[in-house]
């Protein structure tokens, strides 16, 4: 009796030290490979809850919390990426062996903040054919402007294009819907023509976990993505 009391106490201290110590080396496991995969991020704090800890082993956690700044995604860097998950899935055998993160859960809530900067130093560089040079996003309350140059008949003429910011198939676009050129609005039928050759749209991609963002908000200066599922 004596020895299965003493067997019994350890273990217990085993189950003890097992559901601190596993959670945490998933944690730290997962800091690593975001690290690893995403060499620019600033910061990156892992947050996990499983109850029994073993069942780490399989996978499977009961809440995980992911927040990291300065994050990539395809040629644009977010402020922040934020992902609460409940009933999450890792898959441990790429975490362990390729230090890559992939997850999924039963229900999402992520956020991802785009910062007026930020949007303007992907603008700058990949505007492709517009007829806008030298573009520049102001993101307000509840307004949306790309000011920036067109050249008409060799002379360079100030123009204010208004629009919106929308998402769609995984991807950020602005619409414009109307163009202002040296204070003057024109026609119709030229406001038409000058606003096809002006917008641009963002991938919205390189996530660790599979999702699309279905919400967009904006403060000054600031783009909010939301995605929340269940």
């Amino acid at each position: 009796m004596k020895m299965l009391g003493r067997l019994f106490v350890v273990l217990l201290i085993v189950l003890a030290l097992t559901q601190f110590a596993l959670p945490k080396a998933a944690e730290q496991g997962l800091e690593q490979a975001l690290k690893t995969s995403y060499p620019d991020i600033n910061t990156v704090n892992v947050d996990l809850e499983v109850f029994p800890a073993l069942k780490l082993l399989a996978g499977k956690a009961d809440k995980l919390s992911i927040d990291v700044e300065n994050y990539p995604i395809g040629k644009l860097t977010a402020e922040t990426f934020t992902a609460q998950l409940s009933e999450a899935n890792l898959d441990m055998a790429k975490l362990l062996f390729d230090k890559k993160v992939h997850l999924n859960a039963v229900e999402k809530t992520v956020s991802l903040v785009l910062t007026e900067n930020m949007l303007n130093q992907y603008i700058e560089s990949n505007m492709g054919n517009s007829i806008l040079a030298q573009p520049h996003l102001s993101i307000g309350d509840n307004s949306i402007k790309l000011q920036g140059v067109i050249t008409v008949v060799g002379q360079e003429i100030n123009a204010v294009v208004q629009g919106s910011l929308a998402l769609d198939k995984g991807q950020l676009w602005f619409k414009p819907n109307k163009v202002v050129i040296n204070g003057m609005e024109y026609a119709p039928t030229i406001q038409k023509r000058l606003l096809s050759r002006i917008g641009f749209k963002i991938p919205i991609n390189n996530m660790p976990l599979e999702i699309q963002f279905n919400k967009v908000r904006q403060t000054p200066g600031k783009l909010l993505l939301e995605t929340k599922t269940s």
